[in-house]
């Protein structure tokens, strides 16, 4: 799973829709379930490729708030067709990229105490994609017209590297990479060739490292 990560730099996404990005798309920050973060579409009219700012975790058309953002930036692949908050934009084919420079994930001891936060990225470049879905309200609802999107998920408990994360007591989940010779097969995919393309991303192509949160500042007490 993937609760946190960094979005990916400004020149990265400007590669990738070949054009100049205008306005902030809160590229190169550290994104948070309910905060905004780029995210690359395409029309499904035109197929003109854009990035704006979405909300990391998908908003369904009946969610009352953006507290959902907690529990839908991911989202797995087992059970997305059939989940209410996420089974109508599965429909749809709503399929986006989501770029990223790493994203980071829990590493316990061998007791299976004390996680510390590992980042987690690419041996062969410094941004990347992850395969993504969105939903975009037809109004302005709750996430005020914004879209949102969510990061899906696959299962890696065999994996040589990433089952190496999270509580030793819990399934194994990771993300998945999306290629660059596979952005116009992944924007463009059905559900069922979307199934094919969710798979855990090769071990020989990550890099890892403890990247530990910086401590909390005290509260200073006025007097």
């Amino acid at each position: 799973m993937c609760s946190n990560y960094h979005s990916a730099r400004i020149a990265f996404i400007e590669s990738l829709i070949a054009e100049d990005i205008q306005g902030d798309v809160f590229a190169d920050h550290e994104v948070w379930p309910g905060y905004s973060a780029p995210v690359i579409l395409r029309d499904k009219t035109t197929g003109k490729l854009h990035c704006e700012p979405g909300i990391f975790g998908l908003v369904p058309h009946w969610a009352k708030d953006l507290k959902i953002t907690r529990s839908t930036y991911n989202a797995r692949s087992e059970t997305v067709a059939v989940k209410p908050s996420f089974k109508t934009a599965w429909a749809h084919d709503n399929f986006c990229l989501i770029p990223a420079s790493h994203y980071y994930e829990p590493k316990y001891d061998k007791e299976g105490k004390h996680p510390v936060r590992w980042a987690i990225g690419r041996s062969d470049a410094p941004d990347f994609c992850v395969a993504g879905m969105y939903w975009r309200p037809k109004g302005k609802g709750v996430t005020d017209g914004r879209v949102s999107f969510t990061m899906l998920t696959v299962n890696c408990d065999g994996h040589p590297v990433l089952r190496d994360f999270h509580d030793p007591a819990d399934e194994k989940r990771s993300i998945v990479h999306v290629l660059p010779g596979e952005y116009e097969a992944w924007l463009t995919a059905t559900a069922e060739l979307a199934r094919v393309m969710l798979t855990p991303p090769d071990a020989d192509d990550l890099t890892v490292a403890a990247a530990p949160l910086p401590p909390r500042r005290s509260k200073v007490t006025k007097s």
